[in-house]
């Protein structure tokens, strides 16, 4: 073969691979058949945008939709999952992981909206790590930051009406809480709800409880001083931490577990262990009385409901725990069909007689309340809606709704004013769910 033969065949050969090499890049690019991502990909992908829960065997009445929502993930599900639509394209699901970053408690605001010009129902929470406030309407899968303001090593958070005011209960540089009034002052650019800004004050004392009132105009907090125990009541509407405070309470007994159910009842339980008889408190503000309502019940828990006539309570230790309902006009406790604890509960707005817990599937031997305050033991709970007076059960969601996730062990169980919807903190990872009550 000659010289020049032989730079033909040079020339024909590099053509035909240039040519085989952009036919691949045109079919790697084009082709319907998508190539396989790598496993870190569909790692990130599946924490980010998992697929609906699909032939899960669960009960009758359950949900089987549910989505992580973390940095506006879309909604996916079956059309047969009981998830539902807006009308305006966007599909909600039943169940929704609001977010994957640890949160303190999770609360609901009612809050007008500047573009359908109508109130409506969002959830608001904070981020632990960075104090962030996000919110997230109901109708929607994408929540939003409402403040930028950071504050670190956030473990609590009470909202006051309308989610516009906030305590902040975060672990202080000096390793002693900081308690923190804050007014989330938001602007609007449009139709639109800028990022604002929380502006906030520190809420001197040695404050070890704080509860808000009902209608989250005013809380409730509990000064520690020397041994004692001093109660202040202050306004919650305020956008500064206001000046005034009511003391309307003292006691030599300095560690109680607050609540406000009721307008004129604050109660106010020992702190739970097993090993202890505990006791509940009310005190009624209008009267200024302080009294027993019952006690000598070892790890007790208690949950009082809003017209102050009925108390679920668990009654704890190292045997296993019981669940009873006290009525406050006879006097008497009645058992009822489920095991769970009371801080698992929270009551009806609409119905006296009807309470919605979150129910362990098992309850392993240990020293209760104890051992699960401490972390030691971990739950796999469901959601049950319980009437105490048939007593009639409904199971609201299943733990396989929640399996992909490993479980969830709820806490800060807390119910829209509508009785719609439910949101809760998950205490094994401490981030927020919602759930649909009601099909």
């Amino acid at each position: 073969m000659n010289e020049k033969t032989t730079k033909i065949a040079i020339i024909v050969l590099l053509s035909l691979i240039l040519f085989s090499a952009v036919i691949s890049v045109y079919f790697y690019l084009f082709s319907n058949d998508t190539p396989q991502a790598t496993t870190d990909e569909e790692t990130v992908r599946k924490e980010l945008f998992p697929p609906a829960v699909q032939n899960s065997p669960v009960k009758a009445g359950a949900r089987t939709s549910t989505q992580r929502i973390d940095g506006g993930a879309e909604a996916q599900n079956r059309e047969d999952n009981g998830a539902s639509s807006t009308g305006t394209g966007v599909t909600i699901l039943d169940t929704r992981h609001i977010s994957l970053k640890p949160t303190s408690e999770p609360s609901f605001a009612v809050k007008y909206d500047p573009k359908t010009k109508i109130k409506k129902l969002s959830v608001r929470y904070m981020e632990r790590g960075t104090g962030h406030i996000y919110e997230l309407p109901v109708d929607r899968n994408e929540p939003r930051k409402i403040s930028d303001t950071t504050i670190t090593k956030v473990y609590e958070t009470l909202w006051g009406e309308d989610g516009k005011t906030v305590i902040t209960r975060r672990l202080g540089d000096t390793g002693l809480i900081e308690n923190l009034y804050g007014f989330i002052a938001e602007t609007t650019t449009g139709d639109e709800i800028d990022v604002g800004n929380l502006d906030y004050s520190k809420v001197s004392g040695d404050i070890t409880a704080i509860t808000v009132s009902p209608d989250k105009t005013k809380f409730f907090y509990l000064n520690k001083v020397n041994d004692d125990a001093v109660g202040y009541i202050s306004d919650f509407t305020a956008q500064t931490l206001p000046a005034k405070r009511n003391q309307i309470f003292s006691s030599p007994i300095g560690s109680w577990n607050i609540s406000w159910p009721n307008s004129n009842i604050i109660s106010l339980l020992t702190r739970p262990s097993g090993t202890i008889p505990g006791s509940i408190y009310f005190l009624n503000i209008r009267a200024q009385l302080f009294e027993r309502i019952l006690g000598g019940i070892n790890g007790l828990t208690a949950l009082v409901s809003r017209d102050a006539k009925k108390i679920l309570y668990t009654n704890g230790g190292k045997g296993g725990i019981s669940t009873y309902v006290y009525s406050t006009d006879t006097n008497i406790s009645d058992s009822l069909p489920i095991k769970t604890f009371a801080d698992k509960c929270v009551w009806s707005f609409l119905d006296s007689n009807i309470v919605y817990c979150a129910i362990p599937t098992d309850i392993p031997t240990g020293n209760y309340p104890d051992d699960w305050y401490q972390g030691g033991i971990s739950f796999n709970d469901e959601i049950w809606k319980i009437d105490i007076k048939t007593p009639k059960t409904e199971i609201i969601a299943s733990k396989n709704l929640f399996e992909r996730d490993g479980g969830v062990d709820v806490s800060s169980l807390v119910l829209s004013p509508d009785e719609e919807y439910l949101t809760f903190t998950n205490k094994k990872d401490s981030t927020p769910w919602l759930i649909k009550t009601r099909q």
